[in-house]
């Protein structure tokens, strides 16, 4: 069934998401909007699967001798270390339920929520001097119009 034959009710919602379920990303022109959607989607139902997006991932530590080093040893980790590790996989599986499967399949090298949010946002909004090139583009284009007599 394809999107177009989805009762309107359905569409919305596969567009905006629900309490239960995140808004779905569109495509490029949708970003913003799904962006802001899918915040305040995770924000809603789980404050703590929001951190994974914004803080990174949870990695376990152990103190061996003077330095603290990352703890690969799951048999040791503490119940702490394993609510937050699957925190953050159901954080980075909740969202690559968000997206299409060509997203889904054009960005599974990132295994975290973090990763893949970040990597989503250079995709989509591209990185600072990206940013900042389309900012002068739009700048010299107002420019050029305002100039232009008529």
């Amino acid at each position: 069934m394809s999107l177009n034959q989805l009762s309107p009710i359905a569409q919305a919602e596969l567009e905006t998401g629900t309490t239960t379920r995140p808004p779905k990303l569109k495509g490029a022109e949708d970003f913003s909007t799904w962006k802001t959607r899918i915040q305040s989607f995770f924000e809603y139902t789980d404050y703590n699967l929001w951190l994974s997006f914004t803080a990174g991932p949870h990695i376990p530590t152990v103190v061996r001798g003077d330095a603290v080093v990352a703890n690969n040893d799951a048999t040791t980790f503490t119940d702490e270390d394993k609510a937050l590790i699957q925190r953050d996989r159901r954080a980075h599986a909740a969202l690559t339920m968000a997206l299409s499967t060509k997203d889904c399949n054009m960005f599974e090298e990132h295994q975290t929520a973090n990763a893949l949010w970040n990597a989503l946002i250079e995709y989509y909004e591209g990185n600072e001097e990206l940013i900042e090139s389309k900012r002068d583009m739009v700048q010299k284009q107002y420019d050029m119009f305002c100039g232009v007599r008529g």
